[in-house]
């Protein structure tokens, strides 16, 4: 990244004196040419400064504390290998998601945002911690869904009717206030998998005939003597 950001500053302070060339126009007033080379080079130089700084673990430091390490160390082997994560008590209501492979990083969030509720799923949550069934447990592990955890502060109510439910039993959790359990089911590997999207499969068709088009239009010509 240094060397990257060092690039980025030697580009500029190099490319800055041929600005004028090729007719282009300079304005008559300008600032002197050490200053318009250090204008050009401010926003690599202040990247630089911050990577300097440290402290970057910040974006995903909570990730971390999200389930307990031998949860994510599962949960990275396969998307099939899902963490149910459930917020809230019975009185004032009950939200849940799903964290696969590392949990939602950086920008994710917006993609998630945007995608619609799974009506199904959570009717099945909705039994799960109040009516727990041997189907509703079958249906999380069908779904991909290895662990269930109940997030601090747990709520009593739903903690006793997951510890009663058949097919899910307690694991450990590094926060007492946090409670978890295993779904005791076969995990299938296609989980998760669904139907190709012609449409991604078409946008990419198009980003590789744009980028050898760019690759043609960047090879230098050459003049023929005549």
């Amino acid at each position: 990244m240094v060397v990257v950001l060092a690039a980025m500053v030697t580009a500029v302070v190099l490319a800055e004196p041929s600005c004028g060339a090729a007719g282009w126009r300079r304005p008559r007033r300008f600032a002197p040419a050490g200053g318009r080379q250090l204008a050009l080079a401010a926003v690599p130089i202040v990247g630089l400064g911050w990577f300097a700084q440290g402290g970057h673990d910040v974006l995903d430091r909570t990730l971390a504390t999200e389930v307990p390490a031998y949860m994510e160390q599962s949960s990275v082997l396969g998307p099939e290998h899902g963490v149910l994560l459930i917020d809230g008590t019975v009185e004032s209501g009950v939200t849940y998601v799903v964290r696969r492979d590392d949990g939602i990083t950086l920008g994710e969030d917006e993609v998630a945002a945007l995608t619609p509720e799974n009506d199904e799923l959570t009717r099945e949550v909705r039994t799960l911690i109040s009516r727990p069934t041997p189907a509703v447990v079958t249906g999380l592990a069908e779904r991909g869904i290895e662990y269930v955890v109940l997030r601090a502060p747990a709520d009593g109510q739903i903690s006793a009717t997951l510890d009663a439910a058949s097919g899910l039993d307690q694991a450990s959790a590094e926060d007492r206030r946090t409670r978890a359990w295993r779904v005791d089911r076969a995990l299938p590997p296609g989980a998760v998998a669904g139907p190709a999207s012609a449409l991604r499969t078409a946008l990419l068709v198009v980003q590789v005939l744009a980028l050898l088009v760019v690759c043609v239009l960047c090879v230098p010509s050459r003049r023929v003597a005549r």
